[in-house]
């Protein structure tokens, strides 16, 4: 990619974050390994807040709700557009607005930009 390219490209992400920009601190969790076989979460470390954009994922062709044992549960998926650096992984979870998020997967664009889909998890009490 040329520089001028690279450049321009950056721009128009540093456009699209700054129409609706939130600061959000990211929590991140580490896997331990238990002697069992499995893992459980083990520390977590809060990251310094960041600055991104938070849109909802706009899929007009379905409800928002998942059938479960329960009863139908609002499934309301989120993405998060950050800058080049932005520091993120897969697991990291945050609050906003009172509301619990989680990133389900990353997708980098190397040195452009880094988009993450992130679930909606409810309210504080749901945490």
């Amino acid at each position: 990619m040329s520089p001028v390219q690279l450049l321009m490209e950056r721009r128009q992400i540093e456009a699209l974050i700054k129409a609706d920009e939130v600061t959000i601190t990211l929590h991140r969790r580490e896997k331990l390994a238990v002697p069992g076989g499995g893992w459980k979460w083990g520390p977590e470390t809060e990251l310094t807040p960041q600055r991104m954009a938070l849109i909802p994922f706009k899929r007009r062709m379905t409800e928002f709700l998942v059938a479960t044992e329960i009863g139908d549960v609002p499934d309301l998926p989120y993405m998060i557009l950050g800058r080049y650096n932005l520091n993120i992984a897969k697991d990291d979870w945050f609050f906003w607005q009172g509301d619990k998020f989680e990133v389900q997967t990353v997708d980098i664009k190397q040195d452009v930009r880094i988009a993450a889909h992130v679930d909606y998890f409810g309210g504080l009490k749901n945490g």
